[in-house]
């Protein structure tokens, strides 16, 4: 729809339909004809009676398709036909039939009152979208079922192009570039919410932020944590506490929960003051490189499943976001909020995300070692093929051979961390990989006392 939009500016686009398209419930992927009708707005939807055309054989369905247009004039464009800019070329022509008669593909032109069989009627074919090659200048594409935004950004095929123009207005690659002119400050972001003990995977991920990452100032908002490891950190110059009403409203929604309110505070934190936010279960284990602060926004992808219970091609890891203070991503994706849903654990700060991507790909750089996620204590790095079989992990692969350089940072979520992380004594004797990890923050610190 968009590409007719694009090559043929109409005055109206009649969207026909046996059943009205279902938005996928609850997690709301599939939203692209209701967005599209609040951004085009003479877009009509009508029923057809009796199922119309779409319950008939293929040829059928084309006469009786040809026989409603003859009554309105106009274009009839199958939805898996992508019009080029080409087609413009062809508006004065009385009739035009690009109908591939096997599949029902392509598209359909006639002015008002003329009838199709008769003279002037010019043929043509559309190509599939796997034919068309940098020599290709027709006016249609068929286009495959399956294709995802993903599948186009960057893809040197003509295809590719067109798509480009059709979804975004330009042909060129849809990829985010670094601008050094300005990188993004270097301070971090927790939430801490309740006053809680700071436990010794905070205490490590605090402590990787200032002498690993070589973060300048860490700020910890919410509440002041407590306990013998806050005790030991307090008073670091680095490190400032600031105090924040725990209560939490977005676009005049109640928001309920720790979890869905820190959602709301990072990013406030990330259009406010830019930065890193990170979660308190993150350790870092080297230094941000001014390659990744030179982007607007940076997030890896997130260890997930596709199926029809999750329709999403990728999901993000909101454990660490870095980025430049009040980037376009960051806005789009505060806007976002207001369908916020209190109801679901990771559709706001994680799913939804990626459909800020999809729709602004130029945004935000995805680079899934900015940090690596381990639940249930399994590693499943998102740069691995198949990472999202669940079976693919750090210890059924070689996914991890050096963790120092594998990864900025590693996320223990979803099922509490290592003992390592959990007791300093067992940081000290530890011969595992996590043992390592710990022992190089605290030796990063000057804090590792080897007896």
């Amino acid at each position: 729809m968009k590409s007719v939009i694009r090559s043929l500016h109409p005055d109206a686009i009649f969207f026909l339909y046996e059943e009205y398209p279902i938005i996928d419930q609850p997690l709301m992927y599939n939203t692209w004809l209701d967005e599209l009708k609040q951004s085009f707005p003479f877009i009509y939807a009508e029923k057809l009676k009796d199922g119309g055309a779409c319950r008939k054989g293929i040829s059928q369905r084309i006469e009786d398709i040809m026989s409603e247009l003859t009554k309105r004039g106009g274009f009839y464009v199958h939805e898996n036909t992508l019009l080029t800019p080409t087609v413009s070329k062809i508006r004065n022509t009385r009739k035009v039939k690009a109908l591939n008669h096997k599949t029902g593909h392509g598209f359909l032109m006639i002015q008002k009152g003329l009838r199709f069989g008769e003279q002037y009627q010019e043929n043509i074919d559309c190509e599939d979208n796997s034919q068309a090659t940098n020599n290709f200048h027709a006016y249609c594409v068929n286009i495959a079922d399956g294709i995802h935004p993903k599948d186009i950004w960057e893809s040197d095929t003509r295809f590719g192009e067109l798509a480009r123009w059709a979804a975004y207005g330009e042909t060129s690659h849809q990829r985010p570039e670094p601008d050094y002119r300005e990188l993004t400050p270097s301070i971090a972001h927790y939430v801490w919410i309740g006053n809680g003990k700071m436990d010794y995977t905070f205490y490590l991920s605090v402590l990787s932020v200032i002498y690993v990452a070589k973060i300048d100032k860490v700020f910890i908002h919410g509440q002041q944590p407590t306990g013998p490891y806050w005790n030991k950190i307090k008073g670091h110059s680095k490190i400032k506490v600031i105090d924040r009403y725990s209560k939490v409203y977005v676009f005049g929604q109640s928001v309920r929960g720790v979890s869905h309110r820190s959602d709301i505070w990072r990013l406030d934190f990330m259009n406010k003051y830019g930065g890193l936010y990170i979660d308190t279960d993150v350790i870092f284990v080297k230094p941000l490189t001014d390659y990744l602060r030179a982007f607007d926004a940076v997030m890896s992808y997130d260890f997930t499943t596709g199926t029809m219970k999750n329709p999403y091609p990728d999901k993000f890891q909101s454990g660490v976001m870095l980025g430049k203070k009040g980037s376009k991503f960051w806005k789009e994706f505060m806007n976002t909020m207001r369908k916020y849903r209190d109801d679901l654990w990771s559709w706001n700060i994680c799913s939804v995300p990626y459909k800020v991507k999809e729709r602004y790909p130029k945004t935000i750089l995805c680079h899934n070692r900015l940090q690596v996620g381990f639940p249930l204590g399994k590693c499943h790095p998102t740069w691995w093929l198949n990472y999202k079989n669940s079976s693919i992990h750090h210890l059924s692969t070689n996914s991890i051979p050096d963790w120092r350089n594998d990864a900025f940072g590693y996320h223990f979520f979803g099922g509490g961390s290592p003992p390592e992380f959990c007791d300093e004594k067992k940081t000290l004797t530890s011969k595992t990989m996590f043992g390592e990890m710990a022992r190089h923050v605290l030796k990063e610190a000057s804090l590792l006392k080897i007896n």
